[in-house]
């Protein structure tokens, strides 16, 4: 079977742009919000409640992906996050390494898991079941202040 260059030409078009536009998507979806995050200085013109939604919502972006800075962006929503960032976290650990069979563990999983107990004053460890299980039972069913309430009332997280 032999392939006219119409078909040629038009497959190699093809595959041009289809290359155009997933290189656009990283860009804006990965790349641009990952340096946005490593070069974050916040402005003088900018109130402390607006830098703090401005890196949430970078940082939930950041997450929403497999590719990126996730351990930067787990660290800085420890600090910034809200109830708002619990399914970001959820859909995260889902794809995060889980540990070893000695306890090791990676990182940035711990980041995560970490940034869940310390906004949810709830702990089940990296079990991405539990976690997924008791946000779709009681925590999402908590009123933002009720949760604030809970995980400042926890000096140590419980189950």
């Amino acid at each position: 079977m032999k392939i006219s260059r119409k078909h040629l030409a038009w497959f190699f078009a093809t595959v041009v742009l289809a290359a155009l536009i997933f290189g656009t998507w990283l860009y804006v979806e990965i790349w641009v919000p990952n340096r946005a995050l490593s070069q974050y200085a916040r402005s003088q013109d900018d109130s402390e409640i607006v830098a703090q939604e401005k890196l949430r919502t970078l940082c939930h972006k950041i997450i929403s992906h497999r590719l990126g800075n996730h351990h930067d962006a787990f660290i800085t929503l420890e600090n910034v996050g809200n109830r708002d960032s619990i399914p970001y976290l959820l859909h995260a650990l889902s794809w995060q390494e889980m540990p070893d069979a000695d306890g090791t563990v990676v990182c940035t999983t711990e980041h995560c898991v970490s940034c869940l107990q310390k906004l949810t004053g709830m702990d089940f460890g990296f079990s991405h079941y539990d976690w997924n299980k008791w946000w779709q039972d009681t925590g999402s069913k908590l009123s933002s202040e009720e949760l604030a309430k809970r995980a400042t009332n926890s000096g140590s997280v419980d189950q």
